[in-house]
């Protein structure tokens, strides 16, 4: 992209005045994204005159035809026989695109006219059907009453990609000649019909759907959810999200000391706790034994003859049960007392039942 300071009010002729001594502008390659260029250079534009040599185009009318002033940049056509560029001014001006040889007679062909004006910003204008090699010239022009305000206008070029394109690997761009996929569209794309996606869907930027059907998972009054990585999920936007059926511990046991508390442990198999759920949601444990129960965790107790509590431990994948005394450390009686008549730890029996509730 280049800047071009339209600055009319000055003493010495531009160089560009001449479509001869247009300026030329480097066609730069073609973004497969379509993300703008940049600015790279600043052009002024002092006391320019007309070009009576070359008429007036027809996009310039009568009331519009006297007192013109223009300057004159070309470019030449790429490998692809086809230009984009864009200009954006806060004032408004003609210009128009010729192609023909530069000689004595200056005798161009207009290819493309337009009036830029209000609103103001980028405005973009492609050439396709050029022949490769030739220069194109482009004249901007303003009148005596644009020419009295200074201004400024900004050109962008490059090549511009073919509508479809298909590369050495058979991948298919649409709106991009570098695709990055089977199919790889740069733009809005409409689907009138359905569309079945046996994989996965990437989408980068916006998605818009009348109607979009995720089954898997799907239930009333859902909604889908995501993790830290983005991966969603179905999840209830009431009540609760998963309830487990009665579930037995596992049969191994362990006898083990935290912070000086001694604790009866057991495993509870949970494949949904996943490290999204525990850092999002609110489980609760229930147990029960036989018929007696359920009673939620934590539970204070004293059964065995002393007060007790049953608790339990979150991790991925699993909940830790356990159960303790809150002034008892003798596991088993091969363990001296500490203190006259001390009683042995309550167990953990594996006829209990557990339940656990995931909540939104």
């Amino acid at each position: 992209m280049f800047f071009v300071d339209l600055f009319i009010q000055g003493i010495y002729q531009p160089s560009n005045d001449e479509p001869c001594n247009a300026i030329e502008i480097p066609v730069g390659p073609a973004d497969f994204l379509g993300n703008p260029c940049n600015p790279s250079q600043n052009y002024l534009w002092n006391a320019a005159t007309l070009t009576p040599a070359t008429p007036n185009p027809t996009c310039v009318v009568v009331s519009q035809s006297s007192n013109i002033r223009d300057v004159w940049y070309k470019m030449k056509v790429p490998s692809s026989g086809a230009i984009r560029f864009t200009i954006n001014s806060d004032k408004g001006l003609f210009w128009v695109v010729y192609r023909g040889n530069c000689d004595s007679s200056l005798f161009f062909t207009a290819v493309n006219c337009s009036f830029y004006t209000a609103p103001f910003g980028n405005k973009e204008t492609k050439l396709t059907g050029l022949t490769v090699g030739t220069t194109i010239y482009i004249r901007l022009m303003r009148t005596t009453e644009m020419a009295n305000t200074s201004g400024n206008a900004f050109i962008c070029a490059s090549e511009t990609v073919p509508d479809v394109a298909i590369d050495n690997l058979k991948r298919v761009g649409i709106g991009t000649n570098q695709p990055l996929a089977k199919l790889d569209v740069a733009g809005t794309a409409i689907i009138r019909d359905s569309l079945q996606v046996g994989k996965s869907l990437e989408v980068r930027g916006a998605f818009k759907t009348d109607s979009l059907v995720i089954p898997n998972g799907a239930a009333l009054d859902h909604v889908l959810i995501s993790d830290a990585v983005g991966n969603a999920s179905w999840s209830s936007k009431i009540g609760v999200i998963y309830s487990s059926g009665w579930l037995n511990a596992s049969s191994y046991t362990a006898d083990t000391t935290i912070d000086g508390t001694c604790l009866k442990v057991r495993y509870l198999n949970a494949p949904e706790l996943t490290s999204t759920i525990l850092n999002t949601k609110l489980i609760t444990v229930y147990f029960k034994i036989m018929t007696i129960g359920p009673y939620q965790l934590p539970y204070i107790n004293d059964a065995g003859g002393v007060t007790n509590q049953i608790n339990c431990i979150f991790d991925v994948g699993r909940i830790i049960v356990y159960r303790h005394t809150f002034n008892n450390c003798r596991f088993n009686s091969g363990i001296a007392v500490a203190f006259p008549n001390q009683p042995l730890m309550v167990s953990l029996p594996q006829a209990l039942q557990y339940r656990y509730v995931i909540h939104n």
